[in-house]
């Protein structure tokens, strides 16, 4: 979500055509010339750079139509910070009959949909009737956290999801119901 800029040099009043390719294979195609030195400063917009990941930098000189240099240039933009209406906690089903166990997958994202890896997440049940469990650590690389959920007892069950690496409790509180054996 900030702008960045690239420093090229050439010579003296070249028009530069840069290609930068985003992570998601896409190419901004930016064109600038050189001062009187040679150098040029291009300020990219943060509209462009709202994906997270590596984004390689290549320039060529439009006058001479030549060929792209070497792509080993690159910088990296990383995930801003939680969004809170972006992240989602989702069941694989919103009821189950009571012993039985119901995945529950947090997925973090920042405002822009970027996923966000290394979270230690907790969820926090309403009562102790129901038991949380998770085998993972932390969010992975698709910003993700899978937790287990049973209960013995029937009722309808608020999880509170706490972030304990920004120290934050998300908005989001979601329901699971367990019910006993029968029609209802």
């Amino acid at each position: 979500g900030m702008s960045s800029e690239i420093t090229l040099q050439g010579n003296p009043f070249e028009n530069i055509e840069v290609a930068i390719k985003k992570p998601d294979n896409s190419t901004l195609l930016l064109y600038t010339v050189t001062d009187d030195k040679g150098k040029a400063l291009l300020t990219i917009s943060d509209y462009h750079l709202r994906q997270a990941g590596n984004y390689l930098v290549a320039a060529r000189n439009l006058d001479k139509k030549e060929d792209y240099g070497t792509a080993g240039t690159f910088f990296e933009v990383y995930a801003g910070s939680v969004s809170e209406t972006k992240s989602t906690a989702q069941f694989t089903k919103n009821s189950a009959q009571t012993g039985e166990t119901v995945q529950m997958t947090v997925s973090l994202m920042d405002s822009n949909e970027n996923k966000i890896d290394g979270h230690v997440l907790k969820v926090i049940p309403s009562s102790a009737s129901s038991s949380v469990y998770t085998k993972e650590f932390a969010t992975d690389q698709n910003g993700q956290m899978h937790f287990f959920i049973t209960s013995n007892q029937e009722g309808i069950y608020e999880f509170t999801l706490f972030d304990s690496s920004i120290n934050k409790t998300l908005t989001q509180k979601p329901k699971l119901a367990f019910s006993g054996s029968g029609s209802f």
